[in-house]
């Protein structure tokens, strides 16, 4: 099995898309690509949206991932603030969850509130965190939730 995967970044040597096998090492895809043409400050698998943060680059590639991204200077970060309650984050939502009572539910650790609001239907898809006027880490939330939910579920 195979996937098509972007490698891009401006710590790239020569940004392309390549077809690669999955499973293979990530670090063997940025070998093909050049290697790097700068040190690469911080690495994404999986794209700008619903990418995670690697720090392991002998990592294989995943069948989701569908990009590499490799940055040499500082991303942009906007700076958590207090939730304005704004609403922004639910209608972006595709399925219609309520991320901001998810988050604060997660960051309880109120597992039976947790279970209650569908968390395990969230995709990760990032468009909440993405409209977010006061950048809350909000899929970083739905990612903690389920990990308790799952937590609870084998005790």
């Amino acid at each position: 099995m195979s996937r098509s995967v972007t490698v891009d970044g401006s710590a790239v040597k020569n940004p392309m898309n390549v077809r690669v096998p999955v499973g293979i090492r990530i670090q063997d895809i940025i070998d093909f690509c050049g290697g790097y043409a700068y040190d690469p400050i911080k690495i994404i698998a999986g794209g700008p949206m619903m990418g995670r943060a690697i720090y392991d680059t002998d990592a294989p590639m995943l069948k989701s991932n569908n990009a590499l991204l490799a940055f040499a200077e500082d991303i942009a970060y906007k700076t958590s603030r207090d939730c304005i309650r704004c609403g922004k984050c639910v209608a972006a939502c595709p399925m219609g969850l309520m991320p901001t009572n998810i988050a604060k539910y997660a960051s309880n650790k109120d597992v039976e509130k947790l279970a209650k609001s569908n968390v395990m239907a969230c995709m990760e898809c990032g468009c909440c965190a993405f409209s977010c006027p006061s950048a809350q880490p909000l899929v970083q939330y739905m990612s903690l939730a389920k990990q308790l939910l799952r937590e609870e579920g084998k005790k």
